[in-house]
């Protein structure tokens, strides 16, 4: 089960690079309300980012110790290939597949 908590900035990984102006807009709105309205996505394992990567560069403006994370245990999730001439894929997570 996935539980949003706080984790060492310095621990996570950024994935890829960001529109540097979505970054400024996310930090500006922190700065100016002090609310971040969801939690950086990262691999439990990696810690590597996931979801959420303008807020993760705009919270690392910020030099927070901690940021909140939601940590996905990539290894649950299943992934279905849909159609194969338009590359739709469905994600599943395997605990619940089975499961009423």
């Amino acid at each position: 089960m996935s539980m949003m908590e706080f984790e060492d900035i310095q621990k996570i990984k950024p994935s890829v690079r960001v529109d540097i102006k979505k970054a400024l807009e996310i930090y500006t709105e922190i700065l100016k309300t002090g609310i971040i309205n969801k939690p950086v996505v990262v691999d439990e394992k990696s810690r590597v980012v996931l979801d959420g990567h303008e807020l993760f560069q705009a919270l690392d403006l910020l030099s927070p110790k901690r940021i909140p994370v939601l940590k996905v245990d990539l290894s649950q999730i299943k992934v279905e290939l849909l159609d194969p001439n338009l590359g739709l894929v469905r994600g599943h997570n395997k605990s619940r597949i089975g499961k009423s």
